[in-house]
């Protein structure tokens, strides 16, 4: 079960913003035509620091981070209202490609959340109210039975609420880390984060990034929500100038393939 890998990424490689470079990749999945390109395996832990993962899927991000989903009373929404601090991986293994994200995840406004509520099919919208999700519950039928008495109840209503226990979060990041494949297992794994992040793992606050790129991919619109023309700056550079000290990438040594299943 081993293979070979093939790819390259330098530091000359690297777009002005994380945000620029996640774009150029996530288009490449969709480009390959990836099954769930968006789709990003999440890590929580509680407040004891037990971990725990599930695969969800990204709806939105921007200079200030990755969208998600869920019911706040799910076991992710539990741990993270405990302890915010999060890590994602997006694993794109036909191209050799992971982007591991490391941050803090904080609630979206109920604005936000009643905004991309509204484009939900409305089978996933009368399931967010059905479904007490991470809950256990007696029987299929239960379930189907609350996904029925939810349709009566809202029988005639064209536009749903979104549940008060249903929203977004973002995950914001603090270090993101892009991973090629490559020969002999000397894979590339470049990390863009601030020098501080990255000598004592301490957590500056972070401003956000200035610009996406315009990849010229529809299936994008919906997750950047905008574009803006790519500026040539240094590739290291991910958060606004004004920040201090400047914000660093730096090459990690050491193999990330065993880190994936």
């Amino acid at each position: 079960m081993r293979r070979e890998y093939a790819g390259a990424l330098i530091e000359g490689d690297l777009a002005a913003t994380w945000s620029i470079q996640f774009g150029r990749w996530l288009g490449d999945a969709i480009a390959a035509d990836l099954p769930e390109p968006n789709a990003m395996v999440l890590a929580t832990a509680d407040g004891q620091g037990r971990p725990g993962a599930r695969t969800v899927l990204l709806k939105g991000y921007d200079e200030q981070g990755f969208v998600f989903y869920t019911n706040y009373d799910s076991r992710k929404g539990r741990e993270l209202a405990a302890n915010p601090h999060a890590s994602a991986v997006f694993a794109w293994l036909p191209l050799q490609r992971q982007v591991r994200i490391d941050g803090v995840a904080a609630p979206v406004s109920r604005a936000e959340t009643a905004e991309y509520f509204r484009v939900r099919p409305r089978g996933a919208q009368v399931g967010a109210w059905a479904s007490p999700q991470s809950a256990v519950i007696g029987s299929r039928s239960e379930l189907e039975a609350a996904v029925t008495a939810t349709e009566n109840r809202f029988a005639g209503t064209d536009d749903l609420p979104a549940p008060p226990n249903w929203g977004g979060y973002r995950l914001v990041p603090e270090a993101v880390e892009f991973w090629q494949g490559r020969e002999s297992r000397l894979h590339d794994r470049l990390i863009l984060c601030h020098l501080e992040w990255f000598a004592d793992e301490g957590r500056p606050d972070l401003h956000a990034a200035r610009d996406l790129t315009d990849l010229g991919l529809d299936e994008l619109d919906s997750l950047t929500g905008h574009r803006a023309p790519l500026e040539a700056e240094h590739a290291a550079l991910w958060v606004s100038r004004e920040l201090h000290p400047a914000p660093d990438h730096r090459r990690v040594h050491g193999s990330a393939a065993e880190e994936r299943v």
